[in-house]
């Protein structure tokens, strides 16, 4: 007696029934979890990776998305190509000498601005599969076959406080995307008052000795390619300190992946 019809029917009927399952419960995590905008809060239409953070049409076009040509230094926008190897005239004036490259989503302003805000104090870690999602095209181009990734850390007691480091959680979505990994080598040591306000020179005082390398990850930052990922790039101080520390454990060379850039006045 041939059994393979039978069996071929019974496989095509549990596929159906699954599949119909799924269907339903995704229709009813949509009623009890809608797909919202990520800025304004609007219920917008569901997403086919069923993400419950999306942004409605108004709040992205109010995002200003980061294209060439740009600064092959800070990531910028360049008002006219001027070649690959362009730099803008603060790229030239800057004082990054331990970050290789900086590529960024946004500007940080509007929307990217409300996302950041978001996602650091009102509780939406969700935000972050969005806005790594933005930041995939231009982070791309900073990815080698020897690539790793470090997220920017929080000291213990601002993780405690906010329940997340927002820059982790980019960098494990980051990490999904490329296939590098992730190693949270870096340690805050000190607890820093925020930088929000401050000026430049106030940034690199009150940054001063605040990170270590962790002892185990040592072996494993030697002679790599380290992306180093964060949330907003603002002075540079913030990330300057932690290349400084990479390259110190041997980090062959540190970039920086950051959702969004702080306009140049």
């Amino acid at each position: 007696m041939n059994l393979l019809p039978q069996h071929t029917a019974q496989n095509k009927y549990r596929l159906n029934i699954g599949s119909f399952a799924k269907i339903i419960w995704h229709q009813i995590k949509e009623l009890i979890w809608p797909t919202t905008c990520g800025a304004c809060g609007q219920i917008i239409a569901p997403l086919p990776n069923h993400n419950t953070s999306a942004l409605c049409p108004a709040c992205y076009h109010k995002l200003t998305i980061i294209t060439p040509p740009i600064c092959q230094h800070l990531g910028t926008p360049l008002p006219y190509d001027l070649g690959k190897e362009a730099h803008s005239p603060a790229a030239l004036a800057s004082s990054l000498h331990h970050i290789s490259r900086v590529r960024t989503a946004s500007l940080y302003k509007g929307t990217a601005q409300t996302l950041v805000h978001n996602l650091k104090y009102r509780n939406m870690p969700q935000l972050a599969q969005l806005m790594a999602t933005l930041m995939r095209q231009n982070f791309n181009a900073l990815v080698t076959d020897k690539s790793i990734l470090v997220s920017v850390p929080l000291h213990p007691v601002r993780l405690w406080q906010r329940g997340y480091n927002q820059a982790e959680l980019l960098c494990h979505q980051l990490e999904n995307y490329s296939g590098c990994i992730h190693y949270p080598a870096l340690k805050r040591i000190k607890n820093t008052a925020p930088q929000v306000g401050l000026t430049k020179q106030q940034r690199q005082e009150n940054l001063q000795n605040g990170f270590k390398l962790a002892p185990q990850f040592i072996g494993l930052v030697t002679g790599q390619n380290v992306i180093l990922v964060d949330d907003v790039f603002t002075t540079g101080a913030t990330a300057q300190a932690c290349a400084h520390q990479l390259h110190l454990a041997g980090a062959r060379t540190v970039d920086l992946a950051v959702f969004a850039t702080v306009p140049l006045a």
